[in-house]
C-alpha cells in the first residue's frame, strides 16, 4: 500500500505540475499550494482507496476472459468513476479551507464536463489496463496516464 501512495502523490503532483506550466502556462505564478494540495490527495485519499479498489477488482471471478475484462471496465467506469470525480472536487475544496456550499459549487459546475472527458479518456485506457496490464501493475498503469486526468480536471475548474 505504502509503494502505490507514493506513486500516487509522486504522479498526482508532477500531474499538476504539467497541467500549470505546459496547459495553463502559469510560470512564475506557479500555484504551490494546489500542488502541495493535489499531491496529499492522490497519496493519501486517492491512493488508498484506488490499492483497494483495484484488489477488489482483481479478486472478482468471471466466467470467461471477456466477461472478466467488461464488468471490471463497467464498473470501474460506472461505479467509481462517478463518484470519484465528486470526491475529487468535493476534496479539493475542502482542503481549500472552502466549506460546502463551496463544494456544491464546483460540483455542479465541472462534475458533468469532466466526468465525460475523462470516460474519453479512461474507458480506452481500462480496456488496455485489464486486458493487457498484470493485475500488480494495474495501479500504477493507470497514473501514468495523471497527466491528462489533471489536463481534464484543470480545463473543467478554470474560473472556480
Amino acid at each position: 500500500m505504502l509503494t502505490q501512495c507514493i506513486t500516487a502523490a509522486v504522479l498526482f503532483g508532477t500531474g499538476d505540475i504539467i497541467a500549470q506550466q505546459a496547459i495553463e502556462k502559469q510560470g512564475q505564478k506557479h500555484d504551490y499550494l494546489r500542488t502541495a494540495r493535489i499531491t496529499f490527495y492522490g497519496g493519501c485519499l486517492f491512493g488508498p482507496i484506488m490499492t483497494k479498489w483495484y484488489q477488489w477488482l482483481g479478486n472478482i471471478k468471471f466466467k470467461t476472459p471477456t466477461r472478466a475484462l467488461v464488468a471490471r471496465v463497467g464498473l470501474d467506469q460506472a461505479v467509481l468513476t462517478p463518484v470519484a470525480v465528486a470526491f475529487f472536487f468535493s476534496s479539493m475544496t475542502f482542503l481549500e479551507g472552502k466549506g460546502v456550499r463551496d463544494a456544491q459549487h464546483r460540483i455542479e459546475s465541472a462534475y458533468y464536463p469532466t466526468l465525460l472527458r475523462n470516460w474519453g479518456v479512461f474507458i480506452p485506457t481500462q480496456i488496455l489496463n485489464f486486458s493487457v496490464v498484470p493485475s500488480h501493475l494495474r495501479f500504477g498503469v493507470n497514473y501514468l496516464s495523471d497527466s491528462d486526468r489533471i489536463q481534464c480536471i484543470s480545463e473543467n475548474v478554470k474560473g472556480l
